[in-house]
């Protein structure tokens, strides 16, 4: 079995995104460069390269960003939630995303 070693930034409050911490999964992710600073509760989709960019589609939804991350000079290793329920208010998707309440990514990540 592969170790991915992760170093994970600090939270104010660990709930300020989750409505519950009931079936909560992370996955260790690659986020690509040069998007700038993304916040805790971004939406994000699996790019062509195998990497993460911010959600420009709900379709297309992978998880959601866990911690903040500065992408500015570069990609970042990070850790997505890949299943949970959220609170649509606290989160973050690309230009032009309405993010609706509801279930995607196979059931996996409910909006409400």
């Amino acid at each position: 079995m592969t170790s991915i070693a992760v170093t994970l930034g600090t939270f104010a409050d660990f709930d300020d995104i989750l409505a519950t911490f009931d079936n909560t999964r992370i996955a260790p992710i690659t986020v690509a460069g040069k998007q700038g600073v993304l916040t805790r509760g971004t939406l994000l989709q699996l790019n062509t390269d195998g990497k993460y960019k911010v959600c420009t589609a709900l379709t297309d939804l992978a998880g959601v960003l866990v911690e903040d991350v500065d992408t500015t000079d570069g990609d970042v290793k990070s850790l997505m939630y890949v299943e949970g329920t959220f609170k649509k208010e606290k989160l973050v998707a690309g230009t032009g995303v309405t993010i609706s309440a509801g279930i995607y990514y196979y059931g996996n990540i409910v909006i409400f």
